[in-house]
């Protein structure tokens, strides 16, 4: 997950021609850390298209690599659940894809819809969540681990589930786990042998 610079060389077939690093995220090396981050490159790896550049995307990985780095451990849900909605697969309604139109209900297949094209089959989210979901995607990235906690997380963390496999049509296993599953670490083992 390190960030670097790559000059390629060659003709035909591009050769490495010069690797320098520019920033390397010691703290994603602990457990709690590093999980989240490789599930948000999985997710947006997802995200991408084969041979299209996404300056956009990069730019909210590279910061949202940094935040993971950053915020206290205990804050790291909200965090990837802000970053979750930041992105382009799901920042809009499935049938009208309007930008500035909240969510307000979840299609049987996980399609997030609004309230204009949502069927009478279509589970609703509370009002809470739907407040949680636009203070998530208001919030800039280094306000995310600052939001206070909501009662409605739950439900929204749940939800995102959905909209990701129903708009990247892929499911992630990692996500439970980087969402707060517990993870086992070293100290862990040693203390359960002991």
């Amino acid at each position: 997950l390190n960030e670097l610079e790559v000059t390629l060389t060659g003709r035909g077939v591009p050769l490495f021609g010069r690797v320098r690093l520019i920033h390397e995220p010691r703290a994603l090396r602990e457990p709690e850390r590093f999980l989240p981050a490789l599930y948000l490159v999985q997710l947006v790896d997802a995200c991408l298209l084969d041979e299209r550049p996404d300056p956009q995307l990069f730019d909210l990985t590279i910061g949202a690599i940094r935040l993971i780095e950053r915020s206290p451990p205990d804050r790291l849900p909200t965090v990837l659940s802000g970053i979750e909605v930041k992105l382009p697969a799901l920042d809009r309604c499935s049938a009208c894809n309007a930008p500035n139109r909240p969510i307000t209900a979840i299609e049987s297949d996980g399609a997030p819809m609004c309230q204009l094209h949502a069927s009478p089959q279509a589970r609703p989210l509370s009002q809470r969540a739907i407040h949680r979901v636009r203070a998530l995607r208001e919030a800039k990235g280094r306000e995310l681990p600052a939001l206070p906690t909501d009662p409605a997380h739950g439900e929204v963390v749940h939800q995102l589930q959905h909209w990701l496999a129903n708009g990247l049509d892929r499911s992630f296993p990692l996500r439970a786990m980087a969402l707060g599953g517990r993870i086992r670490t070293r100290t862990d083992a040693r203390s359960t042998r002991a």
